[in-house]
Parts: structure tokens; C-alpha cells; sequence
């Protein structure tokens, strides 16, 4: 059986250095999803009527499941340190009942001594604690060099606005209504996307959930190596299902991430597919306008052609959008009872 060794200094410095800094990043990292992931405004159509809702929720049980995980780590700081003070209360107790009233004969000399109990050498090197940092999440973004959705859209509802008001000599229609539910934000979508990506830190990144699991990974050890006995044997056991808990929530984010950009690409494919046809449409429509005579059937089979296309496209849209929610809701499931998670809500 291993010796019960403990230094209360090392506690201390564990739950000063490592645990504190730990707990206080996972809090940022919840209010960071809240306030970047929590709502998907300016999601319009389809997107926003099918994604955004599953978006949404997805970050609410995030913010329910993952997010008491920083009380947790605050409370085993705090009690570190009670279990600090107790060792040191013991410690006294030993050395003022035992060690200090204890006799010995010095040798040769038949005269006895008391025995000094001496308190000041530690067991542990307390410097193997320093103190952890974690970086900065930054503001999410849309990638570099992607096309701005604002502008794409002014380019496409004018090119639209000119087609309807063509179109509209000959029949009466409405290709805007067509068109609307089509259209999503993908800008919105990317910068949810980044926010989830960061809020995962992996790939070398100093922030995020992903580098808390490091840094709880690799100080724990040290700990673990020189404190011995059921409460170290305890907290072991606790401490790593709390980093197993973490890494799960780095990839649940990571998830997400992915989950959302695949959302965004797929916005920014609709769109683009509806712009081609609208500029289908112009090509022939101006044709139709050069040409003599006879063009009022014309116009009408330019319109069948892009309200048929629009049509199809929309439950497309609809299909395709429904499988990203369906992944979301299985992720939700898994969430609310994977047993990875069921250490954030112990206190």
C-alpha cells in the first residue's frame, strides 16, 4: 500500500494556478457562444425558417448541459483548499500530541531529549504548478476571400427587379416571392461557424475548450504522482472524467463548427444557382426584346421556366436543409444524455 504523502502548499498552488485560471476561461467560453451563437438574426428563408431554430438550440443546450462545467471546476478549486487547510490542521495536531511530547535517549548518554517534529521541510517541489494562461477567442469572421452575401444580393435583387419589371408587360408575376425563401445570410452563418471553431481550439489554437483539456491533461499529474491516499485517489478519478467531459465538449463544438460552414456552403451554392437562372432569364428576355413580333408567348415560357426551376429548387433547399437540423437534433439528443457530459452537473 502506498503512503498517504500529501503537501498542502501543492493543493493550494494546483488550485491557485491551474484550477482558477481553468474555470475562469471556461466561463468565457460560454459567454462567448451566448453572445456569438445564440441568435442567427438576419438568417432569412428557408435557412433561417429550418436552420436557424435547430442553430439556436443547439447553443440553449450547450449553454444547459456544458456550461455549469465551470461551477464545477470553480468548486473543486475551492475545495482543494479546504482539503489544503485540513492536512494542515492534522499536520499540527500530529506534531503538537505526538512528535513533539515523544522522548529519545541520546545515544551513549542515557539523557533524554524531546523529539522536534520539523514542519518547514516540504515533501513536493510546489514550483511544478505555475500558473496556466489561456489565449484570446477573438471576434468571429468570414473567411478571407469569401464573397459578401450583401453585395451579391444588391447585385441579384436589381438584376431581378429589372427582369420582373420586363416580364411584367406581358404577365403578371412575382419572381421575388420565388426567390426570397432561397436565399439565406451565409455571412451570418460563417461568423457562427468561426464563433463554435474557436470556441473548440483545436488546431494549435490557445483558446477554447480544446486547450483547457490540455492544460487540466498535463498539470494533473504532477499532482497525482506525489499525493497519495483515498481523497488523492478520489479526486483523481474525478478530475479525469472532467477532462474526458472536456474534450467531448471541444468536439461537440468542433461539430458545430463544421455543421454550420457546411450550412453556410450550402448557402452560397442556392444562391448562386439562382443567380444563374436570373441571369438566364435576362439573356433571353433580352432577346426577346430586340426580336419583331409574336414575343408575348415568348416571355411567358421564360417565366415558366423560372418559376418551375425556383419551385424545384425550394424543396431542394427544404430536403437539404432538413438533414443539417436532423444532425443538429441528434447532437442535442446526445448532449442531453451522453454520459461523457454528467460530470457538469455534479456540485
Amino acid at each position: 500500500m502506498a503512503a498517504i504523502e500529501h503537501d498542502p502548499r501543492d493543493l493550494v498552488a494546483f488550485s491557485a494556478n491551474v484550477l482558477d485560471p481553468s474555470w475562469d476561461h471556461f466561463t468565457t467560453v460560454n459567454l462567448y457562444l451566448h453572445r456569438h451563437c445564440a441568435t442567427t438574426e438576419g438568417l432569412d428563408g428557408v435557412f433561417g425558417a429550418l436552420l436557424g431554430p435547430a442553430v439556436r438550440n443547439y447553443a440553449a443546450e450547450w449553454r444547459t448541459v456544458v456550461s455549469p462545467g465551470a461551477g464545477v471546476l470553480q468548486a473543486d478549486s475551492a475545495d482543494l483548499r479546504k482539503a489544503a487547510r485540513r492536512y494542515e490542521r492534522n499536520e499540527q495536531y500530529n506534531a503538537d500530541s505526538l512528535f513533539t511530547t515523544g522522548k529519545r535517549l541520546q545515544p551513549g548518554s542515557g539523557v533524554e531529549e524531546r523529539v522536534a517534529f520539523d514542519t518547514a521541510t516540504p515533501k513536493l517541489s510546489v514550483g511544478a504548478f505555475k500558473r496556466v494562461s489561456y489565449g484570446e477567442l477573438g471576434t468571429p469572421e468570414v473567411p478571407a476571400g469569401q464573397k459578401d452575401f450583401k453585395q451579391a444580393f444588391q447585385e441579384l435583387d436589381s438584376k431581378l427587379g429589372w427582369l420582373e419589371q420586363k416580364l411584367r408587360e406581358y404577365v403578371d408575376v412575382d419572381l421575388h416571392g420565388y426567390v426570397q425563401p432561397l436565399i439565406g445570410d451565409w455571412g451570418v452563418l460563417w461568423r457562427i461557424s468561426d464563433a463554435w471553431r474557436r470556441a473548440a481550439g483545436q488546431g494549435g489554437d490557445t483558446a477554447g475548450m480544446y486547450p483547457l483539456y490540455k492544460e487540466l491533461h498535463t498539470f494533473s499529474p504532477a499532482l497525482y504522482a506525489h499525493w497519495n491516499g483515498p481523497g488523492a485517489r478520489a479526486f483523481e478519478f474525478h478530475l479525469d472524467r472532467f477532462e474526458a467531459a472536456v474534450l467531448a465538449a471541444s468536439n461537440q463544438a468542433q461539430y458545430a463548427a463544421e455543421s454550420v460552414k457546411a450550412g453556410a456552403v450550402y448557402a452560397e451554392k442556392i444562391f448562386n444557382l439562382v443567380f444563374d437562372k436570373v441571369e438566364e432569364a435576362l439573356t433571353r428576355v433580352m432577346k426577346l426584346a430586340t426580336s419583331k413580333g409574336g414575343a408575348a408567348g415568348k416571355y411567358l415560357e421564360v417565366v415558366d421556366l423560372v418559376v418551375t426551376f425556383l419551385k424545384g429548387l425550394l424543396q431542394t433547399v427544404t430536403d437539404g436543409v432538413g438533414t443539417l437540423v436532423a444532425g443538429f437534433d441528434r447532437w442535442v439528443a446526445y448532449m442531453r444524455t451522453g454520459g461523457d457530459f454528467s460530470v457538469f452537473r455534479e456540485s
